[in-house]
C-alpha cells in the first residue's frame, strides 16, 4: 500500500486476485449493508493488469499516471457525469455508472472530483474481462473527514465480491487503508 506515492506497508500475499468475473466494481458503498458507506472525494480511479513500480506509483501521485497497455480502468472525472456515465479514458472504455455521487469542479488545487455523502451514493463499473487479471494495481486518490453512520466496519472505497469471494478496499475507522 502506497500512501502520497510512498510505499506505507506491504504484506505478501499467497493468492491472486481473486474477482468473481461477472461482478461489477462498487465504489463508495457496497451491496453488503456491513460496510459503512464512504462519505468524501475521490478522484482518479484507476486499475492496471499489472504491478506498477514504486517508481510508475511515484509518478502516478506526481500527476504523471502509467498510461500503457496496462491501465484498463480509469476514472478522472475530468468532467461531469453526462446522463449518469462517467467516462472511462483507458483504452478499455468501460464507462461507469454514476449513482448519486456529485462531480466537484475544484477542491484544495485538485480538480474534476466525485463527492460521496451518507445517503446511497455509488460509481458501479461494469464487470469486464480485462479486470480479471491475477496481479495488479489499483490506484486512487480520497480525501475524507472520517468514517459516520450506518454499518459496522470501515468504509467501502473498492468492492468487487460475491457470496463471500473477491476483494474490497475499506478506509477503517481510524483513518487507514
Amino acid at each position: 500500500i502506497f500512501i502520497d506515492g510512498v510505499l506505507d506497508t506491504s504484506q505478501a500475499n499467497s493468492q491472486g486476485w481473486s474477482w468473481p468475473a461477472t461482478q461489477p466494481i462498487e465504489l463508495g458503498s457496497s451491496h453488503d449493508s456491513y460496510w459503512r458507506v464512504f462519505v468524501g472525494l475521490m478522484d482518479d480511479v484507476q486499475i492496471h493488469n499489472r504491478m506498477l513500480s514504486a517508481s510508475e506509483v511515484a509518478a502516478t501521485f506526481a500527476g504523471n499516471p502509467v498510461n500503457d497497455s496496462s491501465l484498463v480502468e480509469r476514472l478522472n472525472f475530468a468532467a461531469a457525469p453526462a446522463n449518469n456515465v462517467v467516462v472511462d479514458s483507458s483504452a478499455s472504455s468501460n464507462s461507469a455508472t454514476n449513482q448519486g455521487a456529485t462531480w466537484v469542479s475544484a477542491d484544495n488545487g485538485r480538480s474534476g472530483l466525485m463527492r460521496f455523502d451518507l445517503v446511497l451514493t455509488q460509481i458501479t463499473v461494469a464487470a469486464d474481462p480485462d479486470f480479471d487479471s491475477p496481479s495488479g494495481t489499483i490506484a486512487f486518490w480520497v480525501k475524507s473527514t472520517g468514517n459516520t453512520g450506518p454499518g459496522d466496519f470501515a468504509s467501502i472505497l473498492f468492492d468487487r465480491r460475491l457470496g463471500g469471494s473477491g476483494d474490497v478496499i475499506t478506509m477503517e475507522d481510524d483513518g487507514t487503508i
